[in-house]
């Protein structure tokens, strides 16, 4: 009798201890998730950014090399600011391009030629002397 209390005892007072021990481990897997999910979502925004800035990139060194061989060809050497588009350039959709032609470069006859790209909020440029032999 005296066996029974005690075993009695001893099981009412281990009741629930599974209960807390699955919402122990639960709360640790979910915490474990959500740590990785932010790093992840920070790494696919990273990656994202990194997409825009080089589509900038091919922006300004598309509108650099179109104008390198309209200078070479035509032999242009004003100062006007040329938009990609008369050149007719393909850019990716939401792609800028504008181009500064300089005439007064480093020597006579040189062409300081600067080309800047855009995507969706990121701006690269590029500046390139043309040196004319």
């Amino acid at each position: 009798m005296i066996k029974e209390k005690i075993s009695n005892l001893i099981l009412k007072k281990n009741e629930g201890v599974a209960l807390y021990f699955a919402l122990l481990i639960l709360s640790s897997i979910i915490v474990i998730t959500a740590s990785i999910s932010s790093l992840l979502i920070g790494q696919f925004n990273i990656s994202g950014d990194i997409r825009k800035s080089m589509k900038a990139v091919y922006a300004a060194d598309s509108g650099l090399e179109k104008a390198l061989y309209e200078v070479r060809k035509n032999g242009q050497g004003d100062a006007a600011a040329i938009d990609c588009a008369a050149f007719g350039l393909v850019l990716p959709a939401g792609a800028l391009c504008t181009l500064s032609v300089s005439g007064s470069g480093v020597a006579l006859g040189d062409v300081i030629l600067i080309s800047k790209g855009s995507f969706f909020g990121f701006y690269r440029q590029i500046k390139a002397v043309y040196i004319n032999q």
